[in-house]
């Protein structure tokens, strides 16, 4: 509500301490930020005020007795829950009262699989009452029920805490109600059985598919299931039919969707599976392969022929198969010219936030990402890039009935002035006009005539 947006930050975030949910209003300024004192917290996070207490609705009805009807409603507040008395041990000044809240209950568990749980739940408390016997009524359209048939109570005594036992549920279609004999009180949900387990093979994050991994560190495996999954069966092997093993757990042994090979052998080909098992069954094998390899950096963006201008940002992308952090550094002719950073995570991209406008038009820019703490294992873009580099417009080229040759051209990045220089041979260059650069383009005419052939070049004019 009022566009505010939650931010998930995934448990390998570098803040400190580990960032795990944020959440900005609709101007992106920060509400709140929640951190979690262990690592490798995964799933998704959902904002509730807490406690929930706005929506909350108590009635409270008095004096219950057997072969009576008590309706929790008293004017506004309105529960959609009916008691029909059936039993009662107690004094006959007595009260019960029900509470209704609009969120599940906290910290349920139930007797083998979990339901599907209805956003609500009902207190139910007493004060002169031993014991009572009733028929709990629940009102299909008051509590939202969109399959009452397959609906059923569930009932623990203390709310927050313990087992839910589902009641014998039945649906009433003259009343349009759920309805279940009172257990006693306490908590009641209602719920519905959940989907039918099917055992999916699941999906294999990391390493990629055909990855070149580092040789000298640990391999760390990460999976992830589609559906339910009650535990895994994973195998690695340097056999592509698993006929043996060099790691193989499974069942208890594998709840969680990660492992880590403490080491590997150099230069080695792994295969590895993974299968699920859950309450429908156990799962195909998903495979993929890995190879491990010497550590490696290798430059992927700019890599040759890429325009950049100033005053813009651009990402540097990068493949690497180290730990440590990274050092970015711009390079002019093979010359450095500054470290764009020292010391950026290794996650394969780094935003360069803003190309400086003191950097000189050219087109023999490159970029190098080395190791920050092993200075000798680098890679170099494998070919120039150019910034803010002049260029004839396509199409633009024309002949003018008297011979002379005309084209625009475009100076990016703000230019003032654009330097002509032509060519018969590609050899012996000469200045033949600058121009004034508006709005970033100029027209240039050449004052040669009947030239057979013309090369030209453009400058940045200082």
């Amino acid at each position: 509500p009022g566009g505010h947006t939650i931010i998930q930050w995934g448990p390998d975030n570098t803040a400190s301490p580990k960032l795990a949910m944020s959440e900005v209003d609709a101007a992106g300024n920060l509400v709140r930020d929640m951190a979690l004192p262990q690592t490798g917290v995964t799933g998704n996070f959902t904002v509730v005020n807490w406690p929930i207490t706005s929506n909350d609705v108590t009635v409270m009805r008095e004096e219950l007795s057997v072969d009576n009807s008590f309706e929790f409603t008293q004017g506004l507040q309105v529960t959609g829950v009916t008691l029909d008395v059936t039993y009662l041990d107690g004094d006959g000044y007595n009260t019960a009262t029900l509470t209704r809240q609009p969120f599940a209950p906290v910290l349920p568990s139930f007797e083998g699989r979990a339901p599907r749980v209805l956003p609500v739940r009902v207190n139910l408390t007493q004060t002169a009452i031993v014991d009572i016997g009733a028929q709990m009524t629940f009102d299909v359209a008051s509590f939202g029920i969109t399959d009452p048939a397959r609906t059923k109570v569930y009932y623990r005594p203390t709310v927050g805490q313990g087992l839910f036992i589902e009641l014998e549920s039945w649906y009433n279609n003259p009343k349009n109600a759920v309805q279940a004999n009172m257990f006693g009180f306490g908590e009641y949900i209602l719920g519905f059985p959940d989907q039918p387990a099917v055992a999916y093979a699941p999906l294999l994050i990391t390493p990629k598919a055909e990855a070149e991994v580092n040789q000298a560190l640990p391999v760390s495996l990460f999976w992830t299931p589609k559906g339910f999954a009650d535990s895994y069966h994973l195998q690695v092997s340097t056999d592509a039919g698993f006929g043996s093993c060099l790691v193989d757990v499974s069942g208890t042994g594998l709840r969680e969707s990660r492992y880590t090979i403490a080491s590997v052998s150099p230069g080695t080909r792994y295969y590895w599976r993974v299968n699920t098992t859950n309450d429908g069954g156990t799962s195909d094998w998903t495979t993929q392969s890995f190879t491990t390899v010497a550590p490696m950096v290798q430059v992927t963006v700019p890599n040759g022929g890429e325009a950049a201008h100033r005053g813009l940002s651009y990402v540097i992308q990068w493949n690497a198969n180290i730990a440590e952090n990274v050092a970015i550094d711009l390079y002019k002719g093979g010359v450095l010219v500054k470290t764009l950073t020292s010391t950026a995570p290794n996650i394969g991209a780094y935003t360069w936030t803003t190309v400086t406008t003191t950097l000189v038009p050219g087109n023999d820019y490159s970029i190098k990402v080395r190791s920050s703490t092993t200075p000798s294992l680098f890679d170099v873009s494998a070919a120039t890039f150019g910034i803010d580099v002049p260029y004839i417009n396509p199409g633009s080229l024309l002949r003018l009935p008297d011979g002379r040759a005309q084209f625009s051209l475009s100076a990016p990045g703000g230019a003032t002035q654009a330097k002509v220089q032509g060519s018969t041979n590609l050899i012996d260059w000469q200045d033949l006009q600058t121009l004034t650069v508006t709005n970033g383009s100029a027209t240039f005419t050449d004052t040669a005539t009947q030239l057979p052939r013309r090369f030209y070049r453009l400058y940045i004019a200082p």
